[in-house]
């Protein structure tokens, strides 16, 4: 609540798994407030496929769920769990063509954190031999054919997930390189972190004045010197080159000033030398 305050516009939170693994205690109460978290599955869950019930009672709809991904009960078995095999892109691959069989939110969460979701086939990704239950506005022509399944229709329309069923949940599919490049965000925070504590920055102790206003302020001074101290460590193209040689200028669009004397009748431009 503090960093929504200081925050207001504040959407999304990208959380360290040991933050996370708590589902009901630390994720649940952001989706509350509408925020998105970006998080990390131990190896255990990344293993384990659960089956979920949503909807009213007497018109519960199935759903497959793995790592935060809410699947149809027709996904074919070798989009569950991926391979042991496959490691690094073509694992990323793996779940970005596993991404076709997933429900997909129907706009933000409500007030109370809960979210609307479409099927596939209703949502014009893919298609099956069952009839669309609802009539989508995307065009369903060139959309593939992934299943034949025994039901009449391919959902029983949109459904809402109650927050307490979206502790795993994110918003960017798992495993994807769209999440990997979401998630790899959290490196660069954890690479801040361990710079600004440097020379025992933010140790127990570090700021000896008490309060939260003042622990702050002294947290902002380093943030400060922190971002000072970049430049230097940047490469600076404009350098002499090491052999003696001038790096050439660059093309400004702009002309050259004149810095003759202007013996041959033009005028000084650039300063006097």
């Amino acid at each position: 609540m503090v960093a929504l305050e200081t925050f207001p516009n504040l959407t999304t939170i990208v959380a360290d798994m040991g933050y996370t693994i708590y589902g009901e205690a630390f994720v649940r109460p952001l989706h509350r407030l509408g925020i998105n978290v970006v998080m990390d599955y131990p190896e255990a869950h990344q293993d384990t496929v659960e089956t979920v019930e949503i909807g009213p009672e007497g018109e519960e709809q199935v759903l497959l769920l793995h790592c935060g991904t809410f699947l149809v009960e027709w996904t074919p078995e070798y989009f569950l769990i991926p391979p042991p095999h496959l490691t690094g892109k073509e694992r990323a691959d793996w779940y970005a063509e596993r991404d076709k069989y997933t429900w997909k939110p129907i706009g933000k969460p409500d007030k109370n954190g809960n979210i609307r979701f479409r099927c596939p086939q209703c949502d014009g990704r893919v298609k099956t031999n069952a009839k669309t239950c609802i009539r989508s506005k995307r065009s369903q022509r060139k959309a593939p054919h992934v299943a034949n399944i025994d039901q009449e229709y391919c959902c029983n329309g949109t459904i809402t997930i109650p927050v307490e069923q979206l502790d795993t949940y994110q918003r960017i599919p798992f495993g994807t390189p769209a999440w990997k490049k979401s998630y790899g965000r959290r490196m660069q925070i954890e690479n801040l972190n361990s710079l600004v504590k440097n020379d025992g920055g933010l140790k127990d102790g570090w700021c000896r004045a008490l309060g939260q206003a003042a622990f702050n302020f002294g947290l902002l001074a380093l943030l400060v010197a922190h971002n000072l101290r970049q430049p230097n460590n940047f490469d600076n193209d404009t350098e002499p080159d090491p052999d003696g040689e001038q790096p050439p200028t660059p093309n400004t669009g702009r002309r050259p000033p004149v810095t003759h004397d202007g013996a041959n009748g033009l005028k000084t431009r650039g300063p006097p030398p």
